[in-house]
């Protein structure tokens, strides 16, 4: 809603939990990404555009200096690193992908 993601809680989900499709971490993670993408680069396309396999990747949407805004935020909110070398266009195909990557770099509990 007001903070741009639809739903009044703020999750951008539907049912309150955070989780897209209750399938585990990429999930949330997608969610969170998702977040900073309307909150903070200004996204204003469908949240499918960002999410639906089969849409225009990443690096068609934003600039370059906007997906490194992204990996930044990623790399800040969950403790990640993601070297250079894997910031490849594999990665940037959708929202999930980066969540994906991102959940590759996080410590297993």
């Amino acid at each position: 809603m007001a903070d741009g993601t639809g739903v009044a809680d703020g999750t951008g989900v539907a049912d309150g939990t955070g989780v897209a499709d209750g399938t585990g971490v990429a999930d949330g993670t997608v969610e969170a990404i998702y977040a900073f993408v309307v909150r903070d680069l200004g996204w204003e396309g469908g949240r499918d555009e960002l999410l639906a396999e089969g849409s225009r990747p990443l690096w068609e949407l934003f600039d370059s200096s906007q997906l490194l805004e992204t990996v930044a935020f990623c790399e800040d909110e969950f403790g990640v690193e993601i070297p250079d070398e894997e910031l490849v266009q594999d990665h940037f195909i959708s929202l999930r992908s980066l969540a994906d990557l991102v959940d590759t770099k996080r410590p297993k509990s």
